[in-house]
């Protein structure tokens, strides 16, 4: 076994000496060019391993066989010089290299700046979940209970059940209420009095692969910059990122650096390595879904090259559904009739809100809705200011019976891992209105000035909050 082994390595070593003698031969001068030689490399303090083929011209320039060079890590893109059928980098006369060559002893040391190599791009929380199974046909109903008895009144009973009905093609939801009205038991008799409402009634559709839901029937609209919150019943396409649990719409942390050497990050949260390390090479590097806890925070990444030299980089977190991770947007577009009662439906609208995450720190919103006496439309933003402070502004013009109107508003707050706080002001002018608001209304909004504060009191002791609120009128 030991015999087959030396046997082995000899070979080994021959054929490395056979490449390189024909290396060296391609450039001997018996073929018209400059001698060349082969030279042990140190690359920004540390030791390569092999060797590089180096060959000086006439004018004493000098020259890498390029294949060499890429071996090394160098992806700066440089003309190659064809010798002999041999093609070779020129290594002087660049900004970011310094070359220092001992002719003795056949040592060459380069100094070279980060970008000379290939950018790193990683996302630490990149999984890809898996498709879902089929789903088989089933069904679940929820439902509760309730009993309450008032002093010269007898006892009333009510209760919500919740039927679903669920498989490949969707999910039926059937959402109802019973409720005595006389006091009496309840039952499906019209002597008890009882009372049966169809609170909504849902089909929904879910296309993972477009991360979006399709839905039929009652739902309610979500409030937006020009998109009032109300009950509607009819179609609605939207946005539904929950179909992926490895999507995060939030913008996580990301460092941004270079390295002059192959490089391992580690990662700390109020003193403590969380995670694994992360390898890195040479050349500018690009970190993303940096671990994070919390609202808001700081990560310290440690970065220690192949040399031992360690530094610290801080890298600020902000983590808020009010901002989208760059270049993420969502969209919900809505056709129905508004439901001001549980078994009314009037007036045919269309309404559509978007998002997007303009950049790390900034998310726009847009909104509109139409009927056929009402136009509304709507812009927001919010942003990262500094630290953990939070702003939002928002205007919204309006088009209905009263006439022309406009609203505008902004907030600001402050929040941290276990507390937040902060106010938030809008002006209305008289004739505005949004779709779920009566021409015939006598109140109509002009100021809305708010403050709130939380803390939470620790572990399982829950959390303390106050709000403050102003209104006022036109009247």
């Amino acid at each position: 076994m030991r015999a087959e082994v030396k046997r082995c390595t000899w070979l080994l070593l021959l054929s490395g000496l056979v490449f390189g003698v024909g290396r060296l031969a391609a450039m001997s001068p018996e073929s018209g060019a400059v001698a060349g030689a082969f030279y042990g490399v140190v690359l920004n303090g540390a030791p390569q391993t092999g060797f590089a083929l180096l060959v000086l011209d006439a004018d004493a320039r000098l020259y890498m066989a390029q294949e060499d060079f890429v071996r090394l890590g160098l992806a700066r893109a440089i003309a190659p010089v064809m010798r002999d059928g041999v093609a070779l980098v020129p290594l002087q006369g660049h900004p970011g290299m310094v070359v220092y060559r001992d002719a003795q002893q056949l040592s060459l040391r380069l100094e070279v700046e980060p970008d000379w190599f290939a950018p790193t791009r990683m996302n630490l929380h990149a999984p890809q979940a898996g498709r879902p199974l089929p789903a088989s046909p089933g069904a679940l109903l929820n439902y509760t209970l309730q009993a309450t008895r008032s002093e010269g009144h007898a006892m009333a009973w009510g209760g919500t059940q919740s039927l679903s009905l669920f498989g490949s093609p969707g999910l039926l939801q059937l959402n109802t209420a019973i409720q005595s009205g006389d006091g009496g038991a309840a039952s499906w008799s019209r002597q008890s009095g009882a009372r049966v409402s169809r609170l909504a009634t849902t089909f929904l559709h879910d296309d993972e692969q477009h991360l979006s839901t399709w839905s039929l029937g009652d739902a309610v609209l979500q409030a937006g910059a020009g998109v009032p919150g109300v009950r509607y019943g009819g179609v609605t396409w939207q946005s539904n990122f929950g179909l992926n649990p490895a999507f995060s719409a939030l913008e996580s942390p990301a460092l941004f650096d270079a390295a002059r050497l192959p490089s391992t990050l580690e990662f700390f949260l109020n003193d403590r390595r969380v995670g694994a390390p992360v390898a890195v090479p040479a050349g500018p590097f690009e970190v993303s879904g940096l671990p994070t806890v919390g609202v808001n925070g700081t990560v310290s990444v440690l970065i220690r090259d192949a040399l031992l030299n360690e530094r610290i980089v801080n890298v600020p977190f902000l983590n808020t559904a009010s901002l989208y991770r760059q270049g993420l947007h969502s969209f919900s577009y809505t056709a129905a009739w508004l439901r001001p009662e549980l078994d009314t439906y009037q007036t045919p609208f269309v309404a559509t809100s978007h998002r997007w995450g303009l950049t790390r720190r900034v998310t726009l919103d847009a909104g509109a809705t139409l009927s056929a006496r009402h136009r509304s439309a709507g812009v927001g933003a919010s942003a990262a200011l500094w630290g953990p402070f939070l702003g939002n502004t928002h205007v919204t013009w309006s088009q209905a019976l009263p006439g022309a109107g406009q609203q505008w508003g902004a907030s600001l707050e402050w929040q941290d891992t276990r507390a937040r706080m902060g106010g938030s002001y809008s002006h209305a002018s008289p004739r505005f209105a949004l779709l779920s608001d009566s021409a015939s209304s006598q109140l109509h909004t002009r100021d809305d000035v708010r403050f709130f504060a939380a803390q939470a009191l620790g572990q399982n002791w829950g959390s303390v909050s106050i709000s403050l609120g102003r209104l006022s009128d036109w009247q």
